[in-house]
């Protein structure tokens, strides 16, 4: 079963999204200091297939309590929250996973697998945590969906700090009678263009400077997880 990718981001060839000034990207990778945004397009969650996918490829330097890694969402009870607690812990809402799950400084594979009843939530292919999940991901859709900063702006919550090199959002492909011989996945949707050429293997893990070294990538870990249980 491959994965329908709704946006990717590299930060050298793909990089369809409002970046603010307080980001720093270079050399595939960007860094930013718990006051940045990335803003992505507000209808990407609209090709959500009942099961939404975000995996991250970070180098955080922080794991504060109620940090923000991404969000999607102004409605509190019908958002996406992403994040850190203390004891380098990752959260979705009210999920929290063991402590030191987070490592600081080094590169790390973050994926969480959300429906409208159920969160998983990986680390380099790992499954973290697991919680039946009471918000509804399709509220939303449509609304503001950044990384780095929460979109619920009554909660003044910290942001990510540290370095990120891949966002990738998907989506299991919808079941059809093509899905054998379709290009929906085995051509476009995470092979060839967004994991494979561009996610890492020829830009973004040789640079000279030496910063992502031993970068993992998002399209690894996805053809792990491929096969996810929607609703389980």
């Amino acid at each position: 079963t491959e994965n329908t990718v709704l946006a990717y981001v590299d930060f050298d060839q793909n990089m369809d999204v409002d970046i603010d000034d307080s980001t720093v990207v270079e050399d595939g990778i960007a860094t930013m200091n718990g006051n940045g945004e990335i803003v992505f397009d507000a209808s990407v969650l609209e090709g959500v297939n009942e099961t939404l996918i975000a995996e991250f490829v970070i180098r955080p330097e922080a794991s504060p309590e109620h940090g923000i890694i991404f969000s999607a969402g102004n409605i509190p009870d019908n958002c996406i929250i992403i994040g850190t607690r203390n004891g380098n812990r990752l959260k979705y809402t009210s999920l929290d996973s063991p402590d030191n799950v987070v490592t600081l400084g080094e590169w790390m594979v973050v994926k969480y697998v959300i429906t409208a009843t159920h969160v998983q939530i990986y680390v380099d292919g790992e499954m973290v945590a697991e919680a039946d999940n009471t918000t509804n991901f399709e509220g939303a859709a449509g609304d503001d969906m950044k990384f780095g900063k929460r979109t619920v702006e009554q909660w003044p919550d910290p942001g990510y700090t540290g370095d990120v090199s891949e966002i990738r959002l998907s989506t299991p492909k919808a079941e059809s009678s093509d899905d054998n011989n379709d290009d929906a996945g085995n051509d476009d949707a995470g092979n060839n263009d967004a994991g494979n050429n561009d996610a890492g293997n020829n830009d973004s893990s040789n640079d000279d400077d030496g910063k992502d070294e031993n970068k993992p990538q998002t399209g690894d870990v996805s053809a792990i997880f491929a096969l996810v249980v929607a609703g389980a």
